[in-house]
C-alpha cells in the first residue's frame, strides 16, 4: 500500500498546467485560481462606527452615569453611505448609524442604548469604533492558489 505522500506524487507528476485567462468574478464558480489575488485598497478607508449611536468626544463624558448624564447638542445624522456634514466640537455629538464614517473631532462612539433624550440633545449615560483597514488592507491576500 502507498502512502498518501507517495500517491500525492504519482498524481502529481502527470497534471499538467492548462492555460490561463481572465474571468469575471461572476465567472469564476467552479474554476481554479492562477494566481493570488490582494486588495488593491485599504477598506474601510476611514473610521466608521460599529454600531448605531453618538459619535462624540470621549473627553465630554467623563464622569456619565445614568443619575448623572452628560449632555450634548446634536449636530449632526450620519447614514451609512453618506459622508458627515460638519466636525464634531466640544459639547457636540453627531447621531451615527452602523456602517457611517465617524466625523472629524469624534474619538468614541457611545451606543443608542446607553443614551437618552431626543431631539436635538442627548443623554449620555455611560463608550467603540472600528479603526480604517479593520476589514481590509491594501495588498492583503484574500485567495490563494493551491497545489
Amino acid at each position: 500500500m502507498k502512502t498518501v505522500v507517495e500517491a500525492q506524487e504519482i498524481i502529481l507528476k502527470d497534471i499538467t498546467v492548462g492555460e490561463t485567462e481572465e474571468v469575471s468574478i461572476a465567472s469564476a464558480l467552479g474554476r481554479i485560481l492562477a494566481e493570488d489575488i490582494s486588495s488593491n485598497r485599504d477598506h474601510p478607508p476611514y473610521v466608521i462606527s460599529a454600531m448605531d449611536g453618538y459619535a462624540l468626544k470621549e473627553a465630554d463624558i467623563k464622569g456619565a452615569t445614568k443619575d448623572s448624564p452628560k449632555v450634548l447638542d446634536i449636530v449632526d445624522d450620519i447614514r451609512a453611505g453618506y459622508a458627515p456634514k460638519c466636525t464634531v466640537e466640544v459639547g457636540q455629538a453627531s447621531r451615527i448609524m452602523t456602517g457611517a464614517e465617524v466625523p472629524e473631532g469624534a474619538d468614541t462612539v457611545i451606543r443608542v442604548e446607553d443614551t437618552g433624550g431626543s431631539g436635538e440633545k442627548v443623554n449620555i449615560f455611560t463608550p467603540p469604533m472600528r479603526e480604517p483597514t479593520s476589514d481590509l488592507r491594501e495588498r492583503t491576500l484574500r485567495l490563494e492558489i493551491t497545489s
